[in-house]
C-alpha cells in the first residue's frame, strides 16, 4: 500500500515519532493499524508527477520499476529516505 501525504511532521527523535493526518475512512489508516510499520520516501521537486500519482487512491506497489525495498517495506528507488 502506498500513500501520498501533503504534510509530515517530526514529533520526536527519541523515540522516533511522526505526525501524519489521515481520513478516518482511509484504507491506509486500516493498513497502518494492522501492520504498525511503514517506510517514508521523501520526493523532490523533479518527482512531482510521481507524487501526483500517489495522491490518487489505488495500490501503487505494482509499479515495481519505481520501488525498491527496505526490509519488507516498499520505498521509492531514487527518493530520499525519510
Amino acid at each position: 500500500m502506498t500513500l501520498g501525504v501533503g504534510s509530515l511532521t517530526s514529533l520526536s527523535l527519541n523515540p522516533p515519532l511522526l505526525l501524519v493526518c489521515l481520513h478516518r475512512a482511509s484504507r491506509a489508516l486500516e493498513f497502518l493499524a494492522e501492520h504498525g510499520r511503514f517506510a517514508i520516501s521523501v520526493l523532490s521537486a523533479h518527482q512531482e508527477a510521481l507524487a501526483d500519482t500517489f495522491a490518487r487512491p489505488r495500490d501503487h506497489t505494482t509499479a515495481t520499476e519505481v520501488f525498491t525495498t527496505l526490509g519488507d517495506l516498499p520505498v521509492v528507488s531514487d527518493a530520499s529516505p525519510g
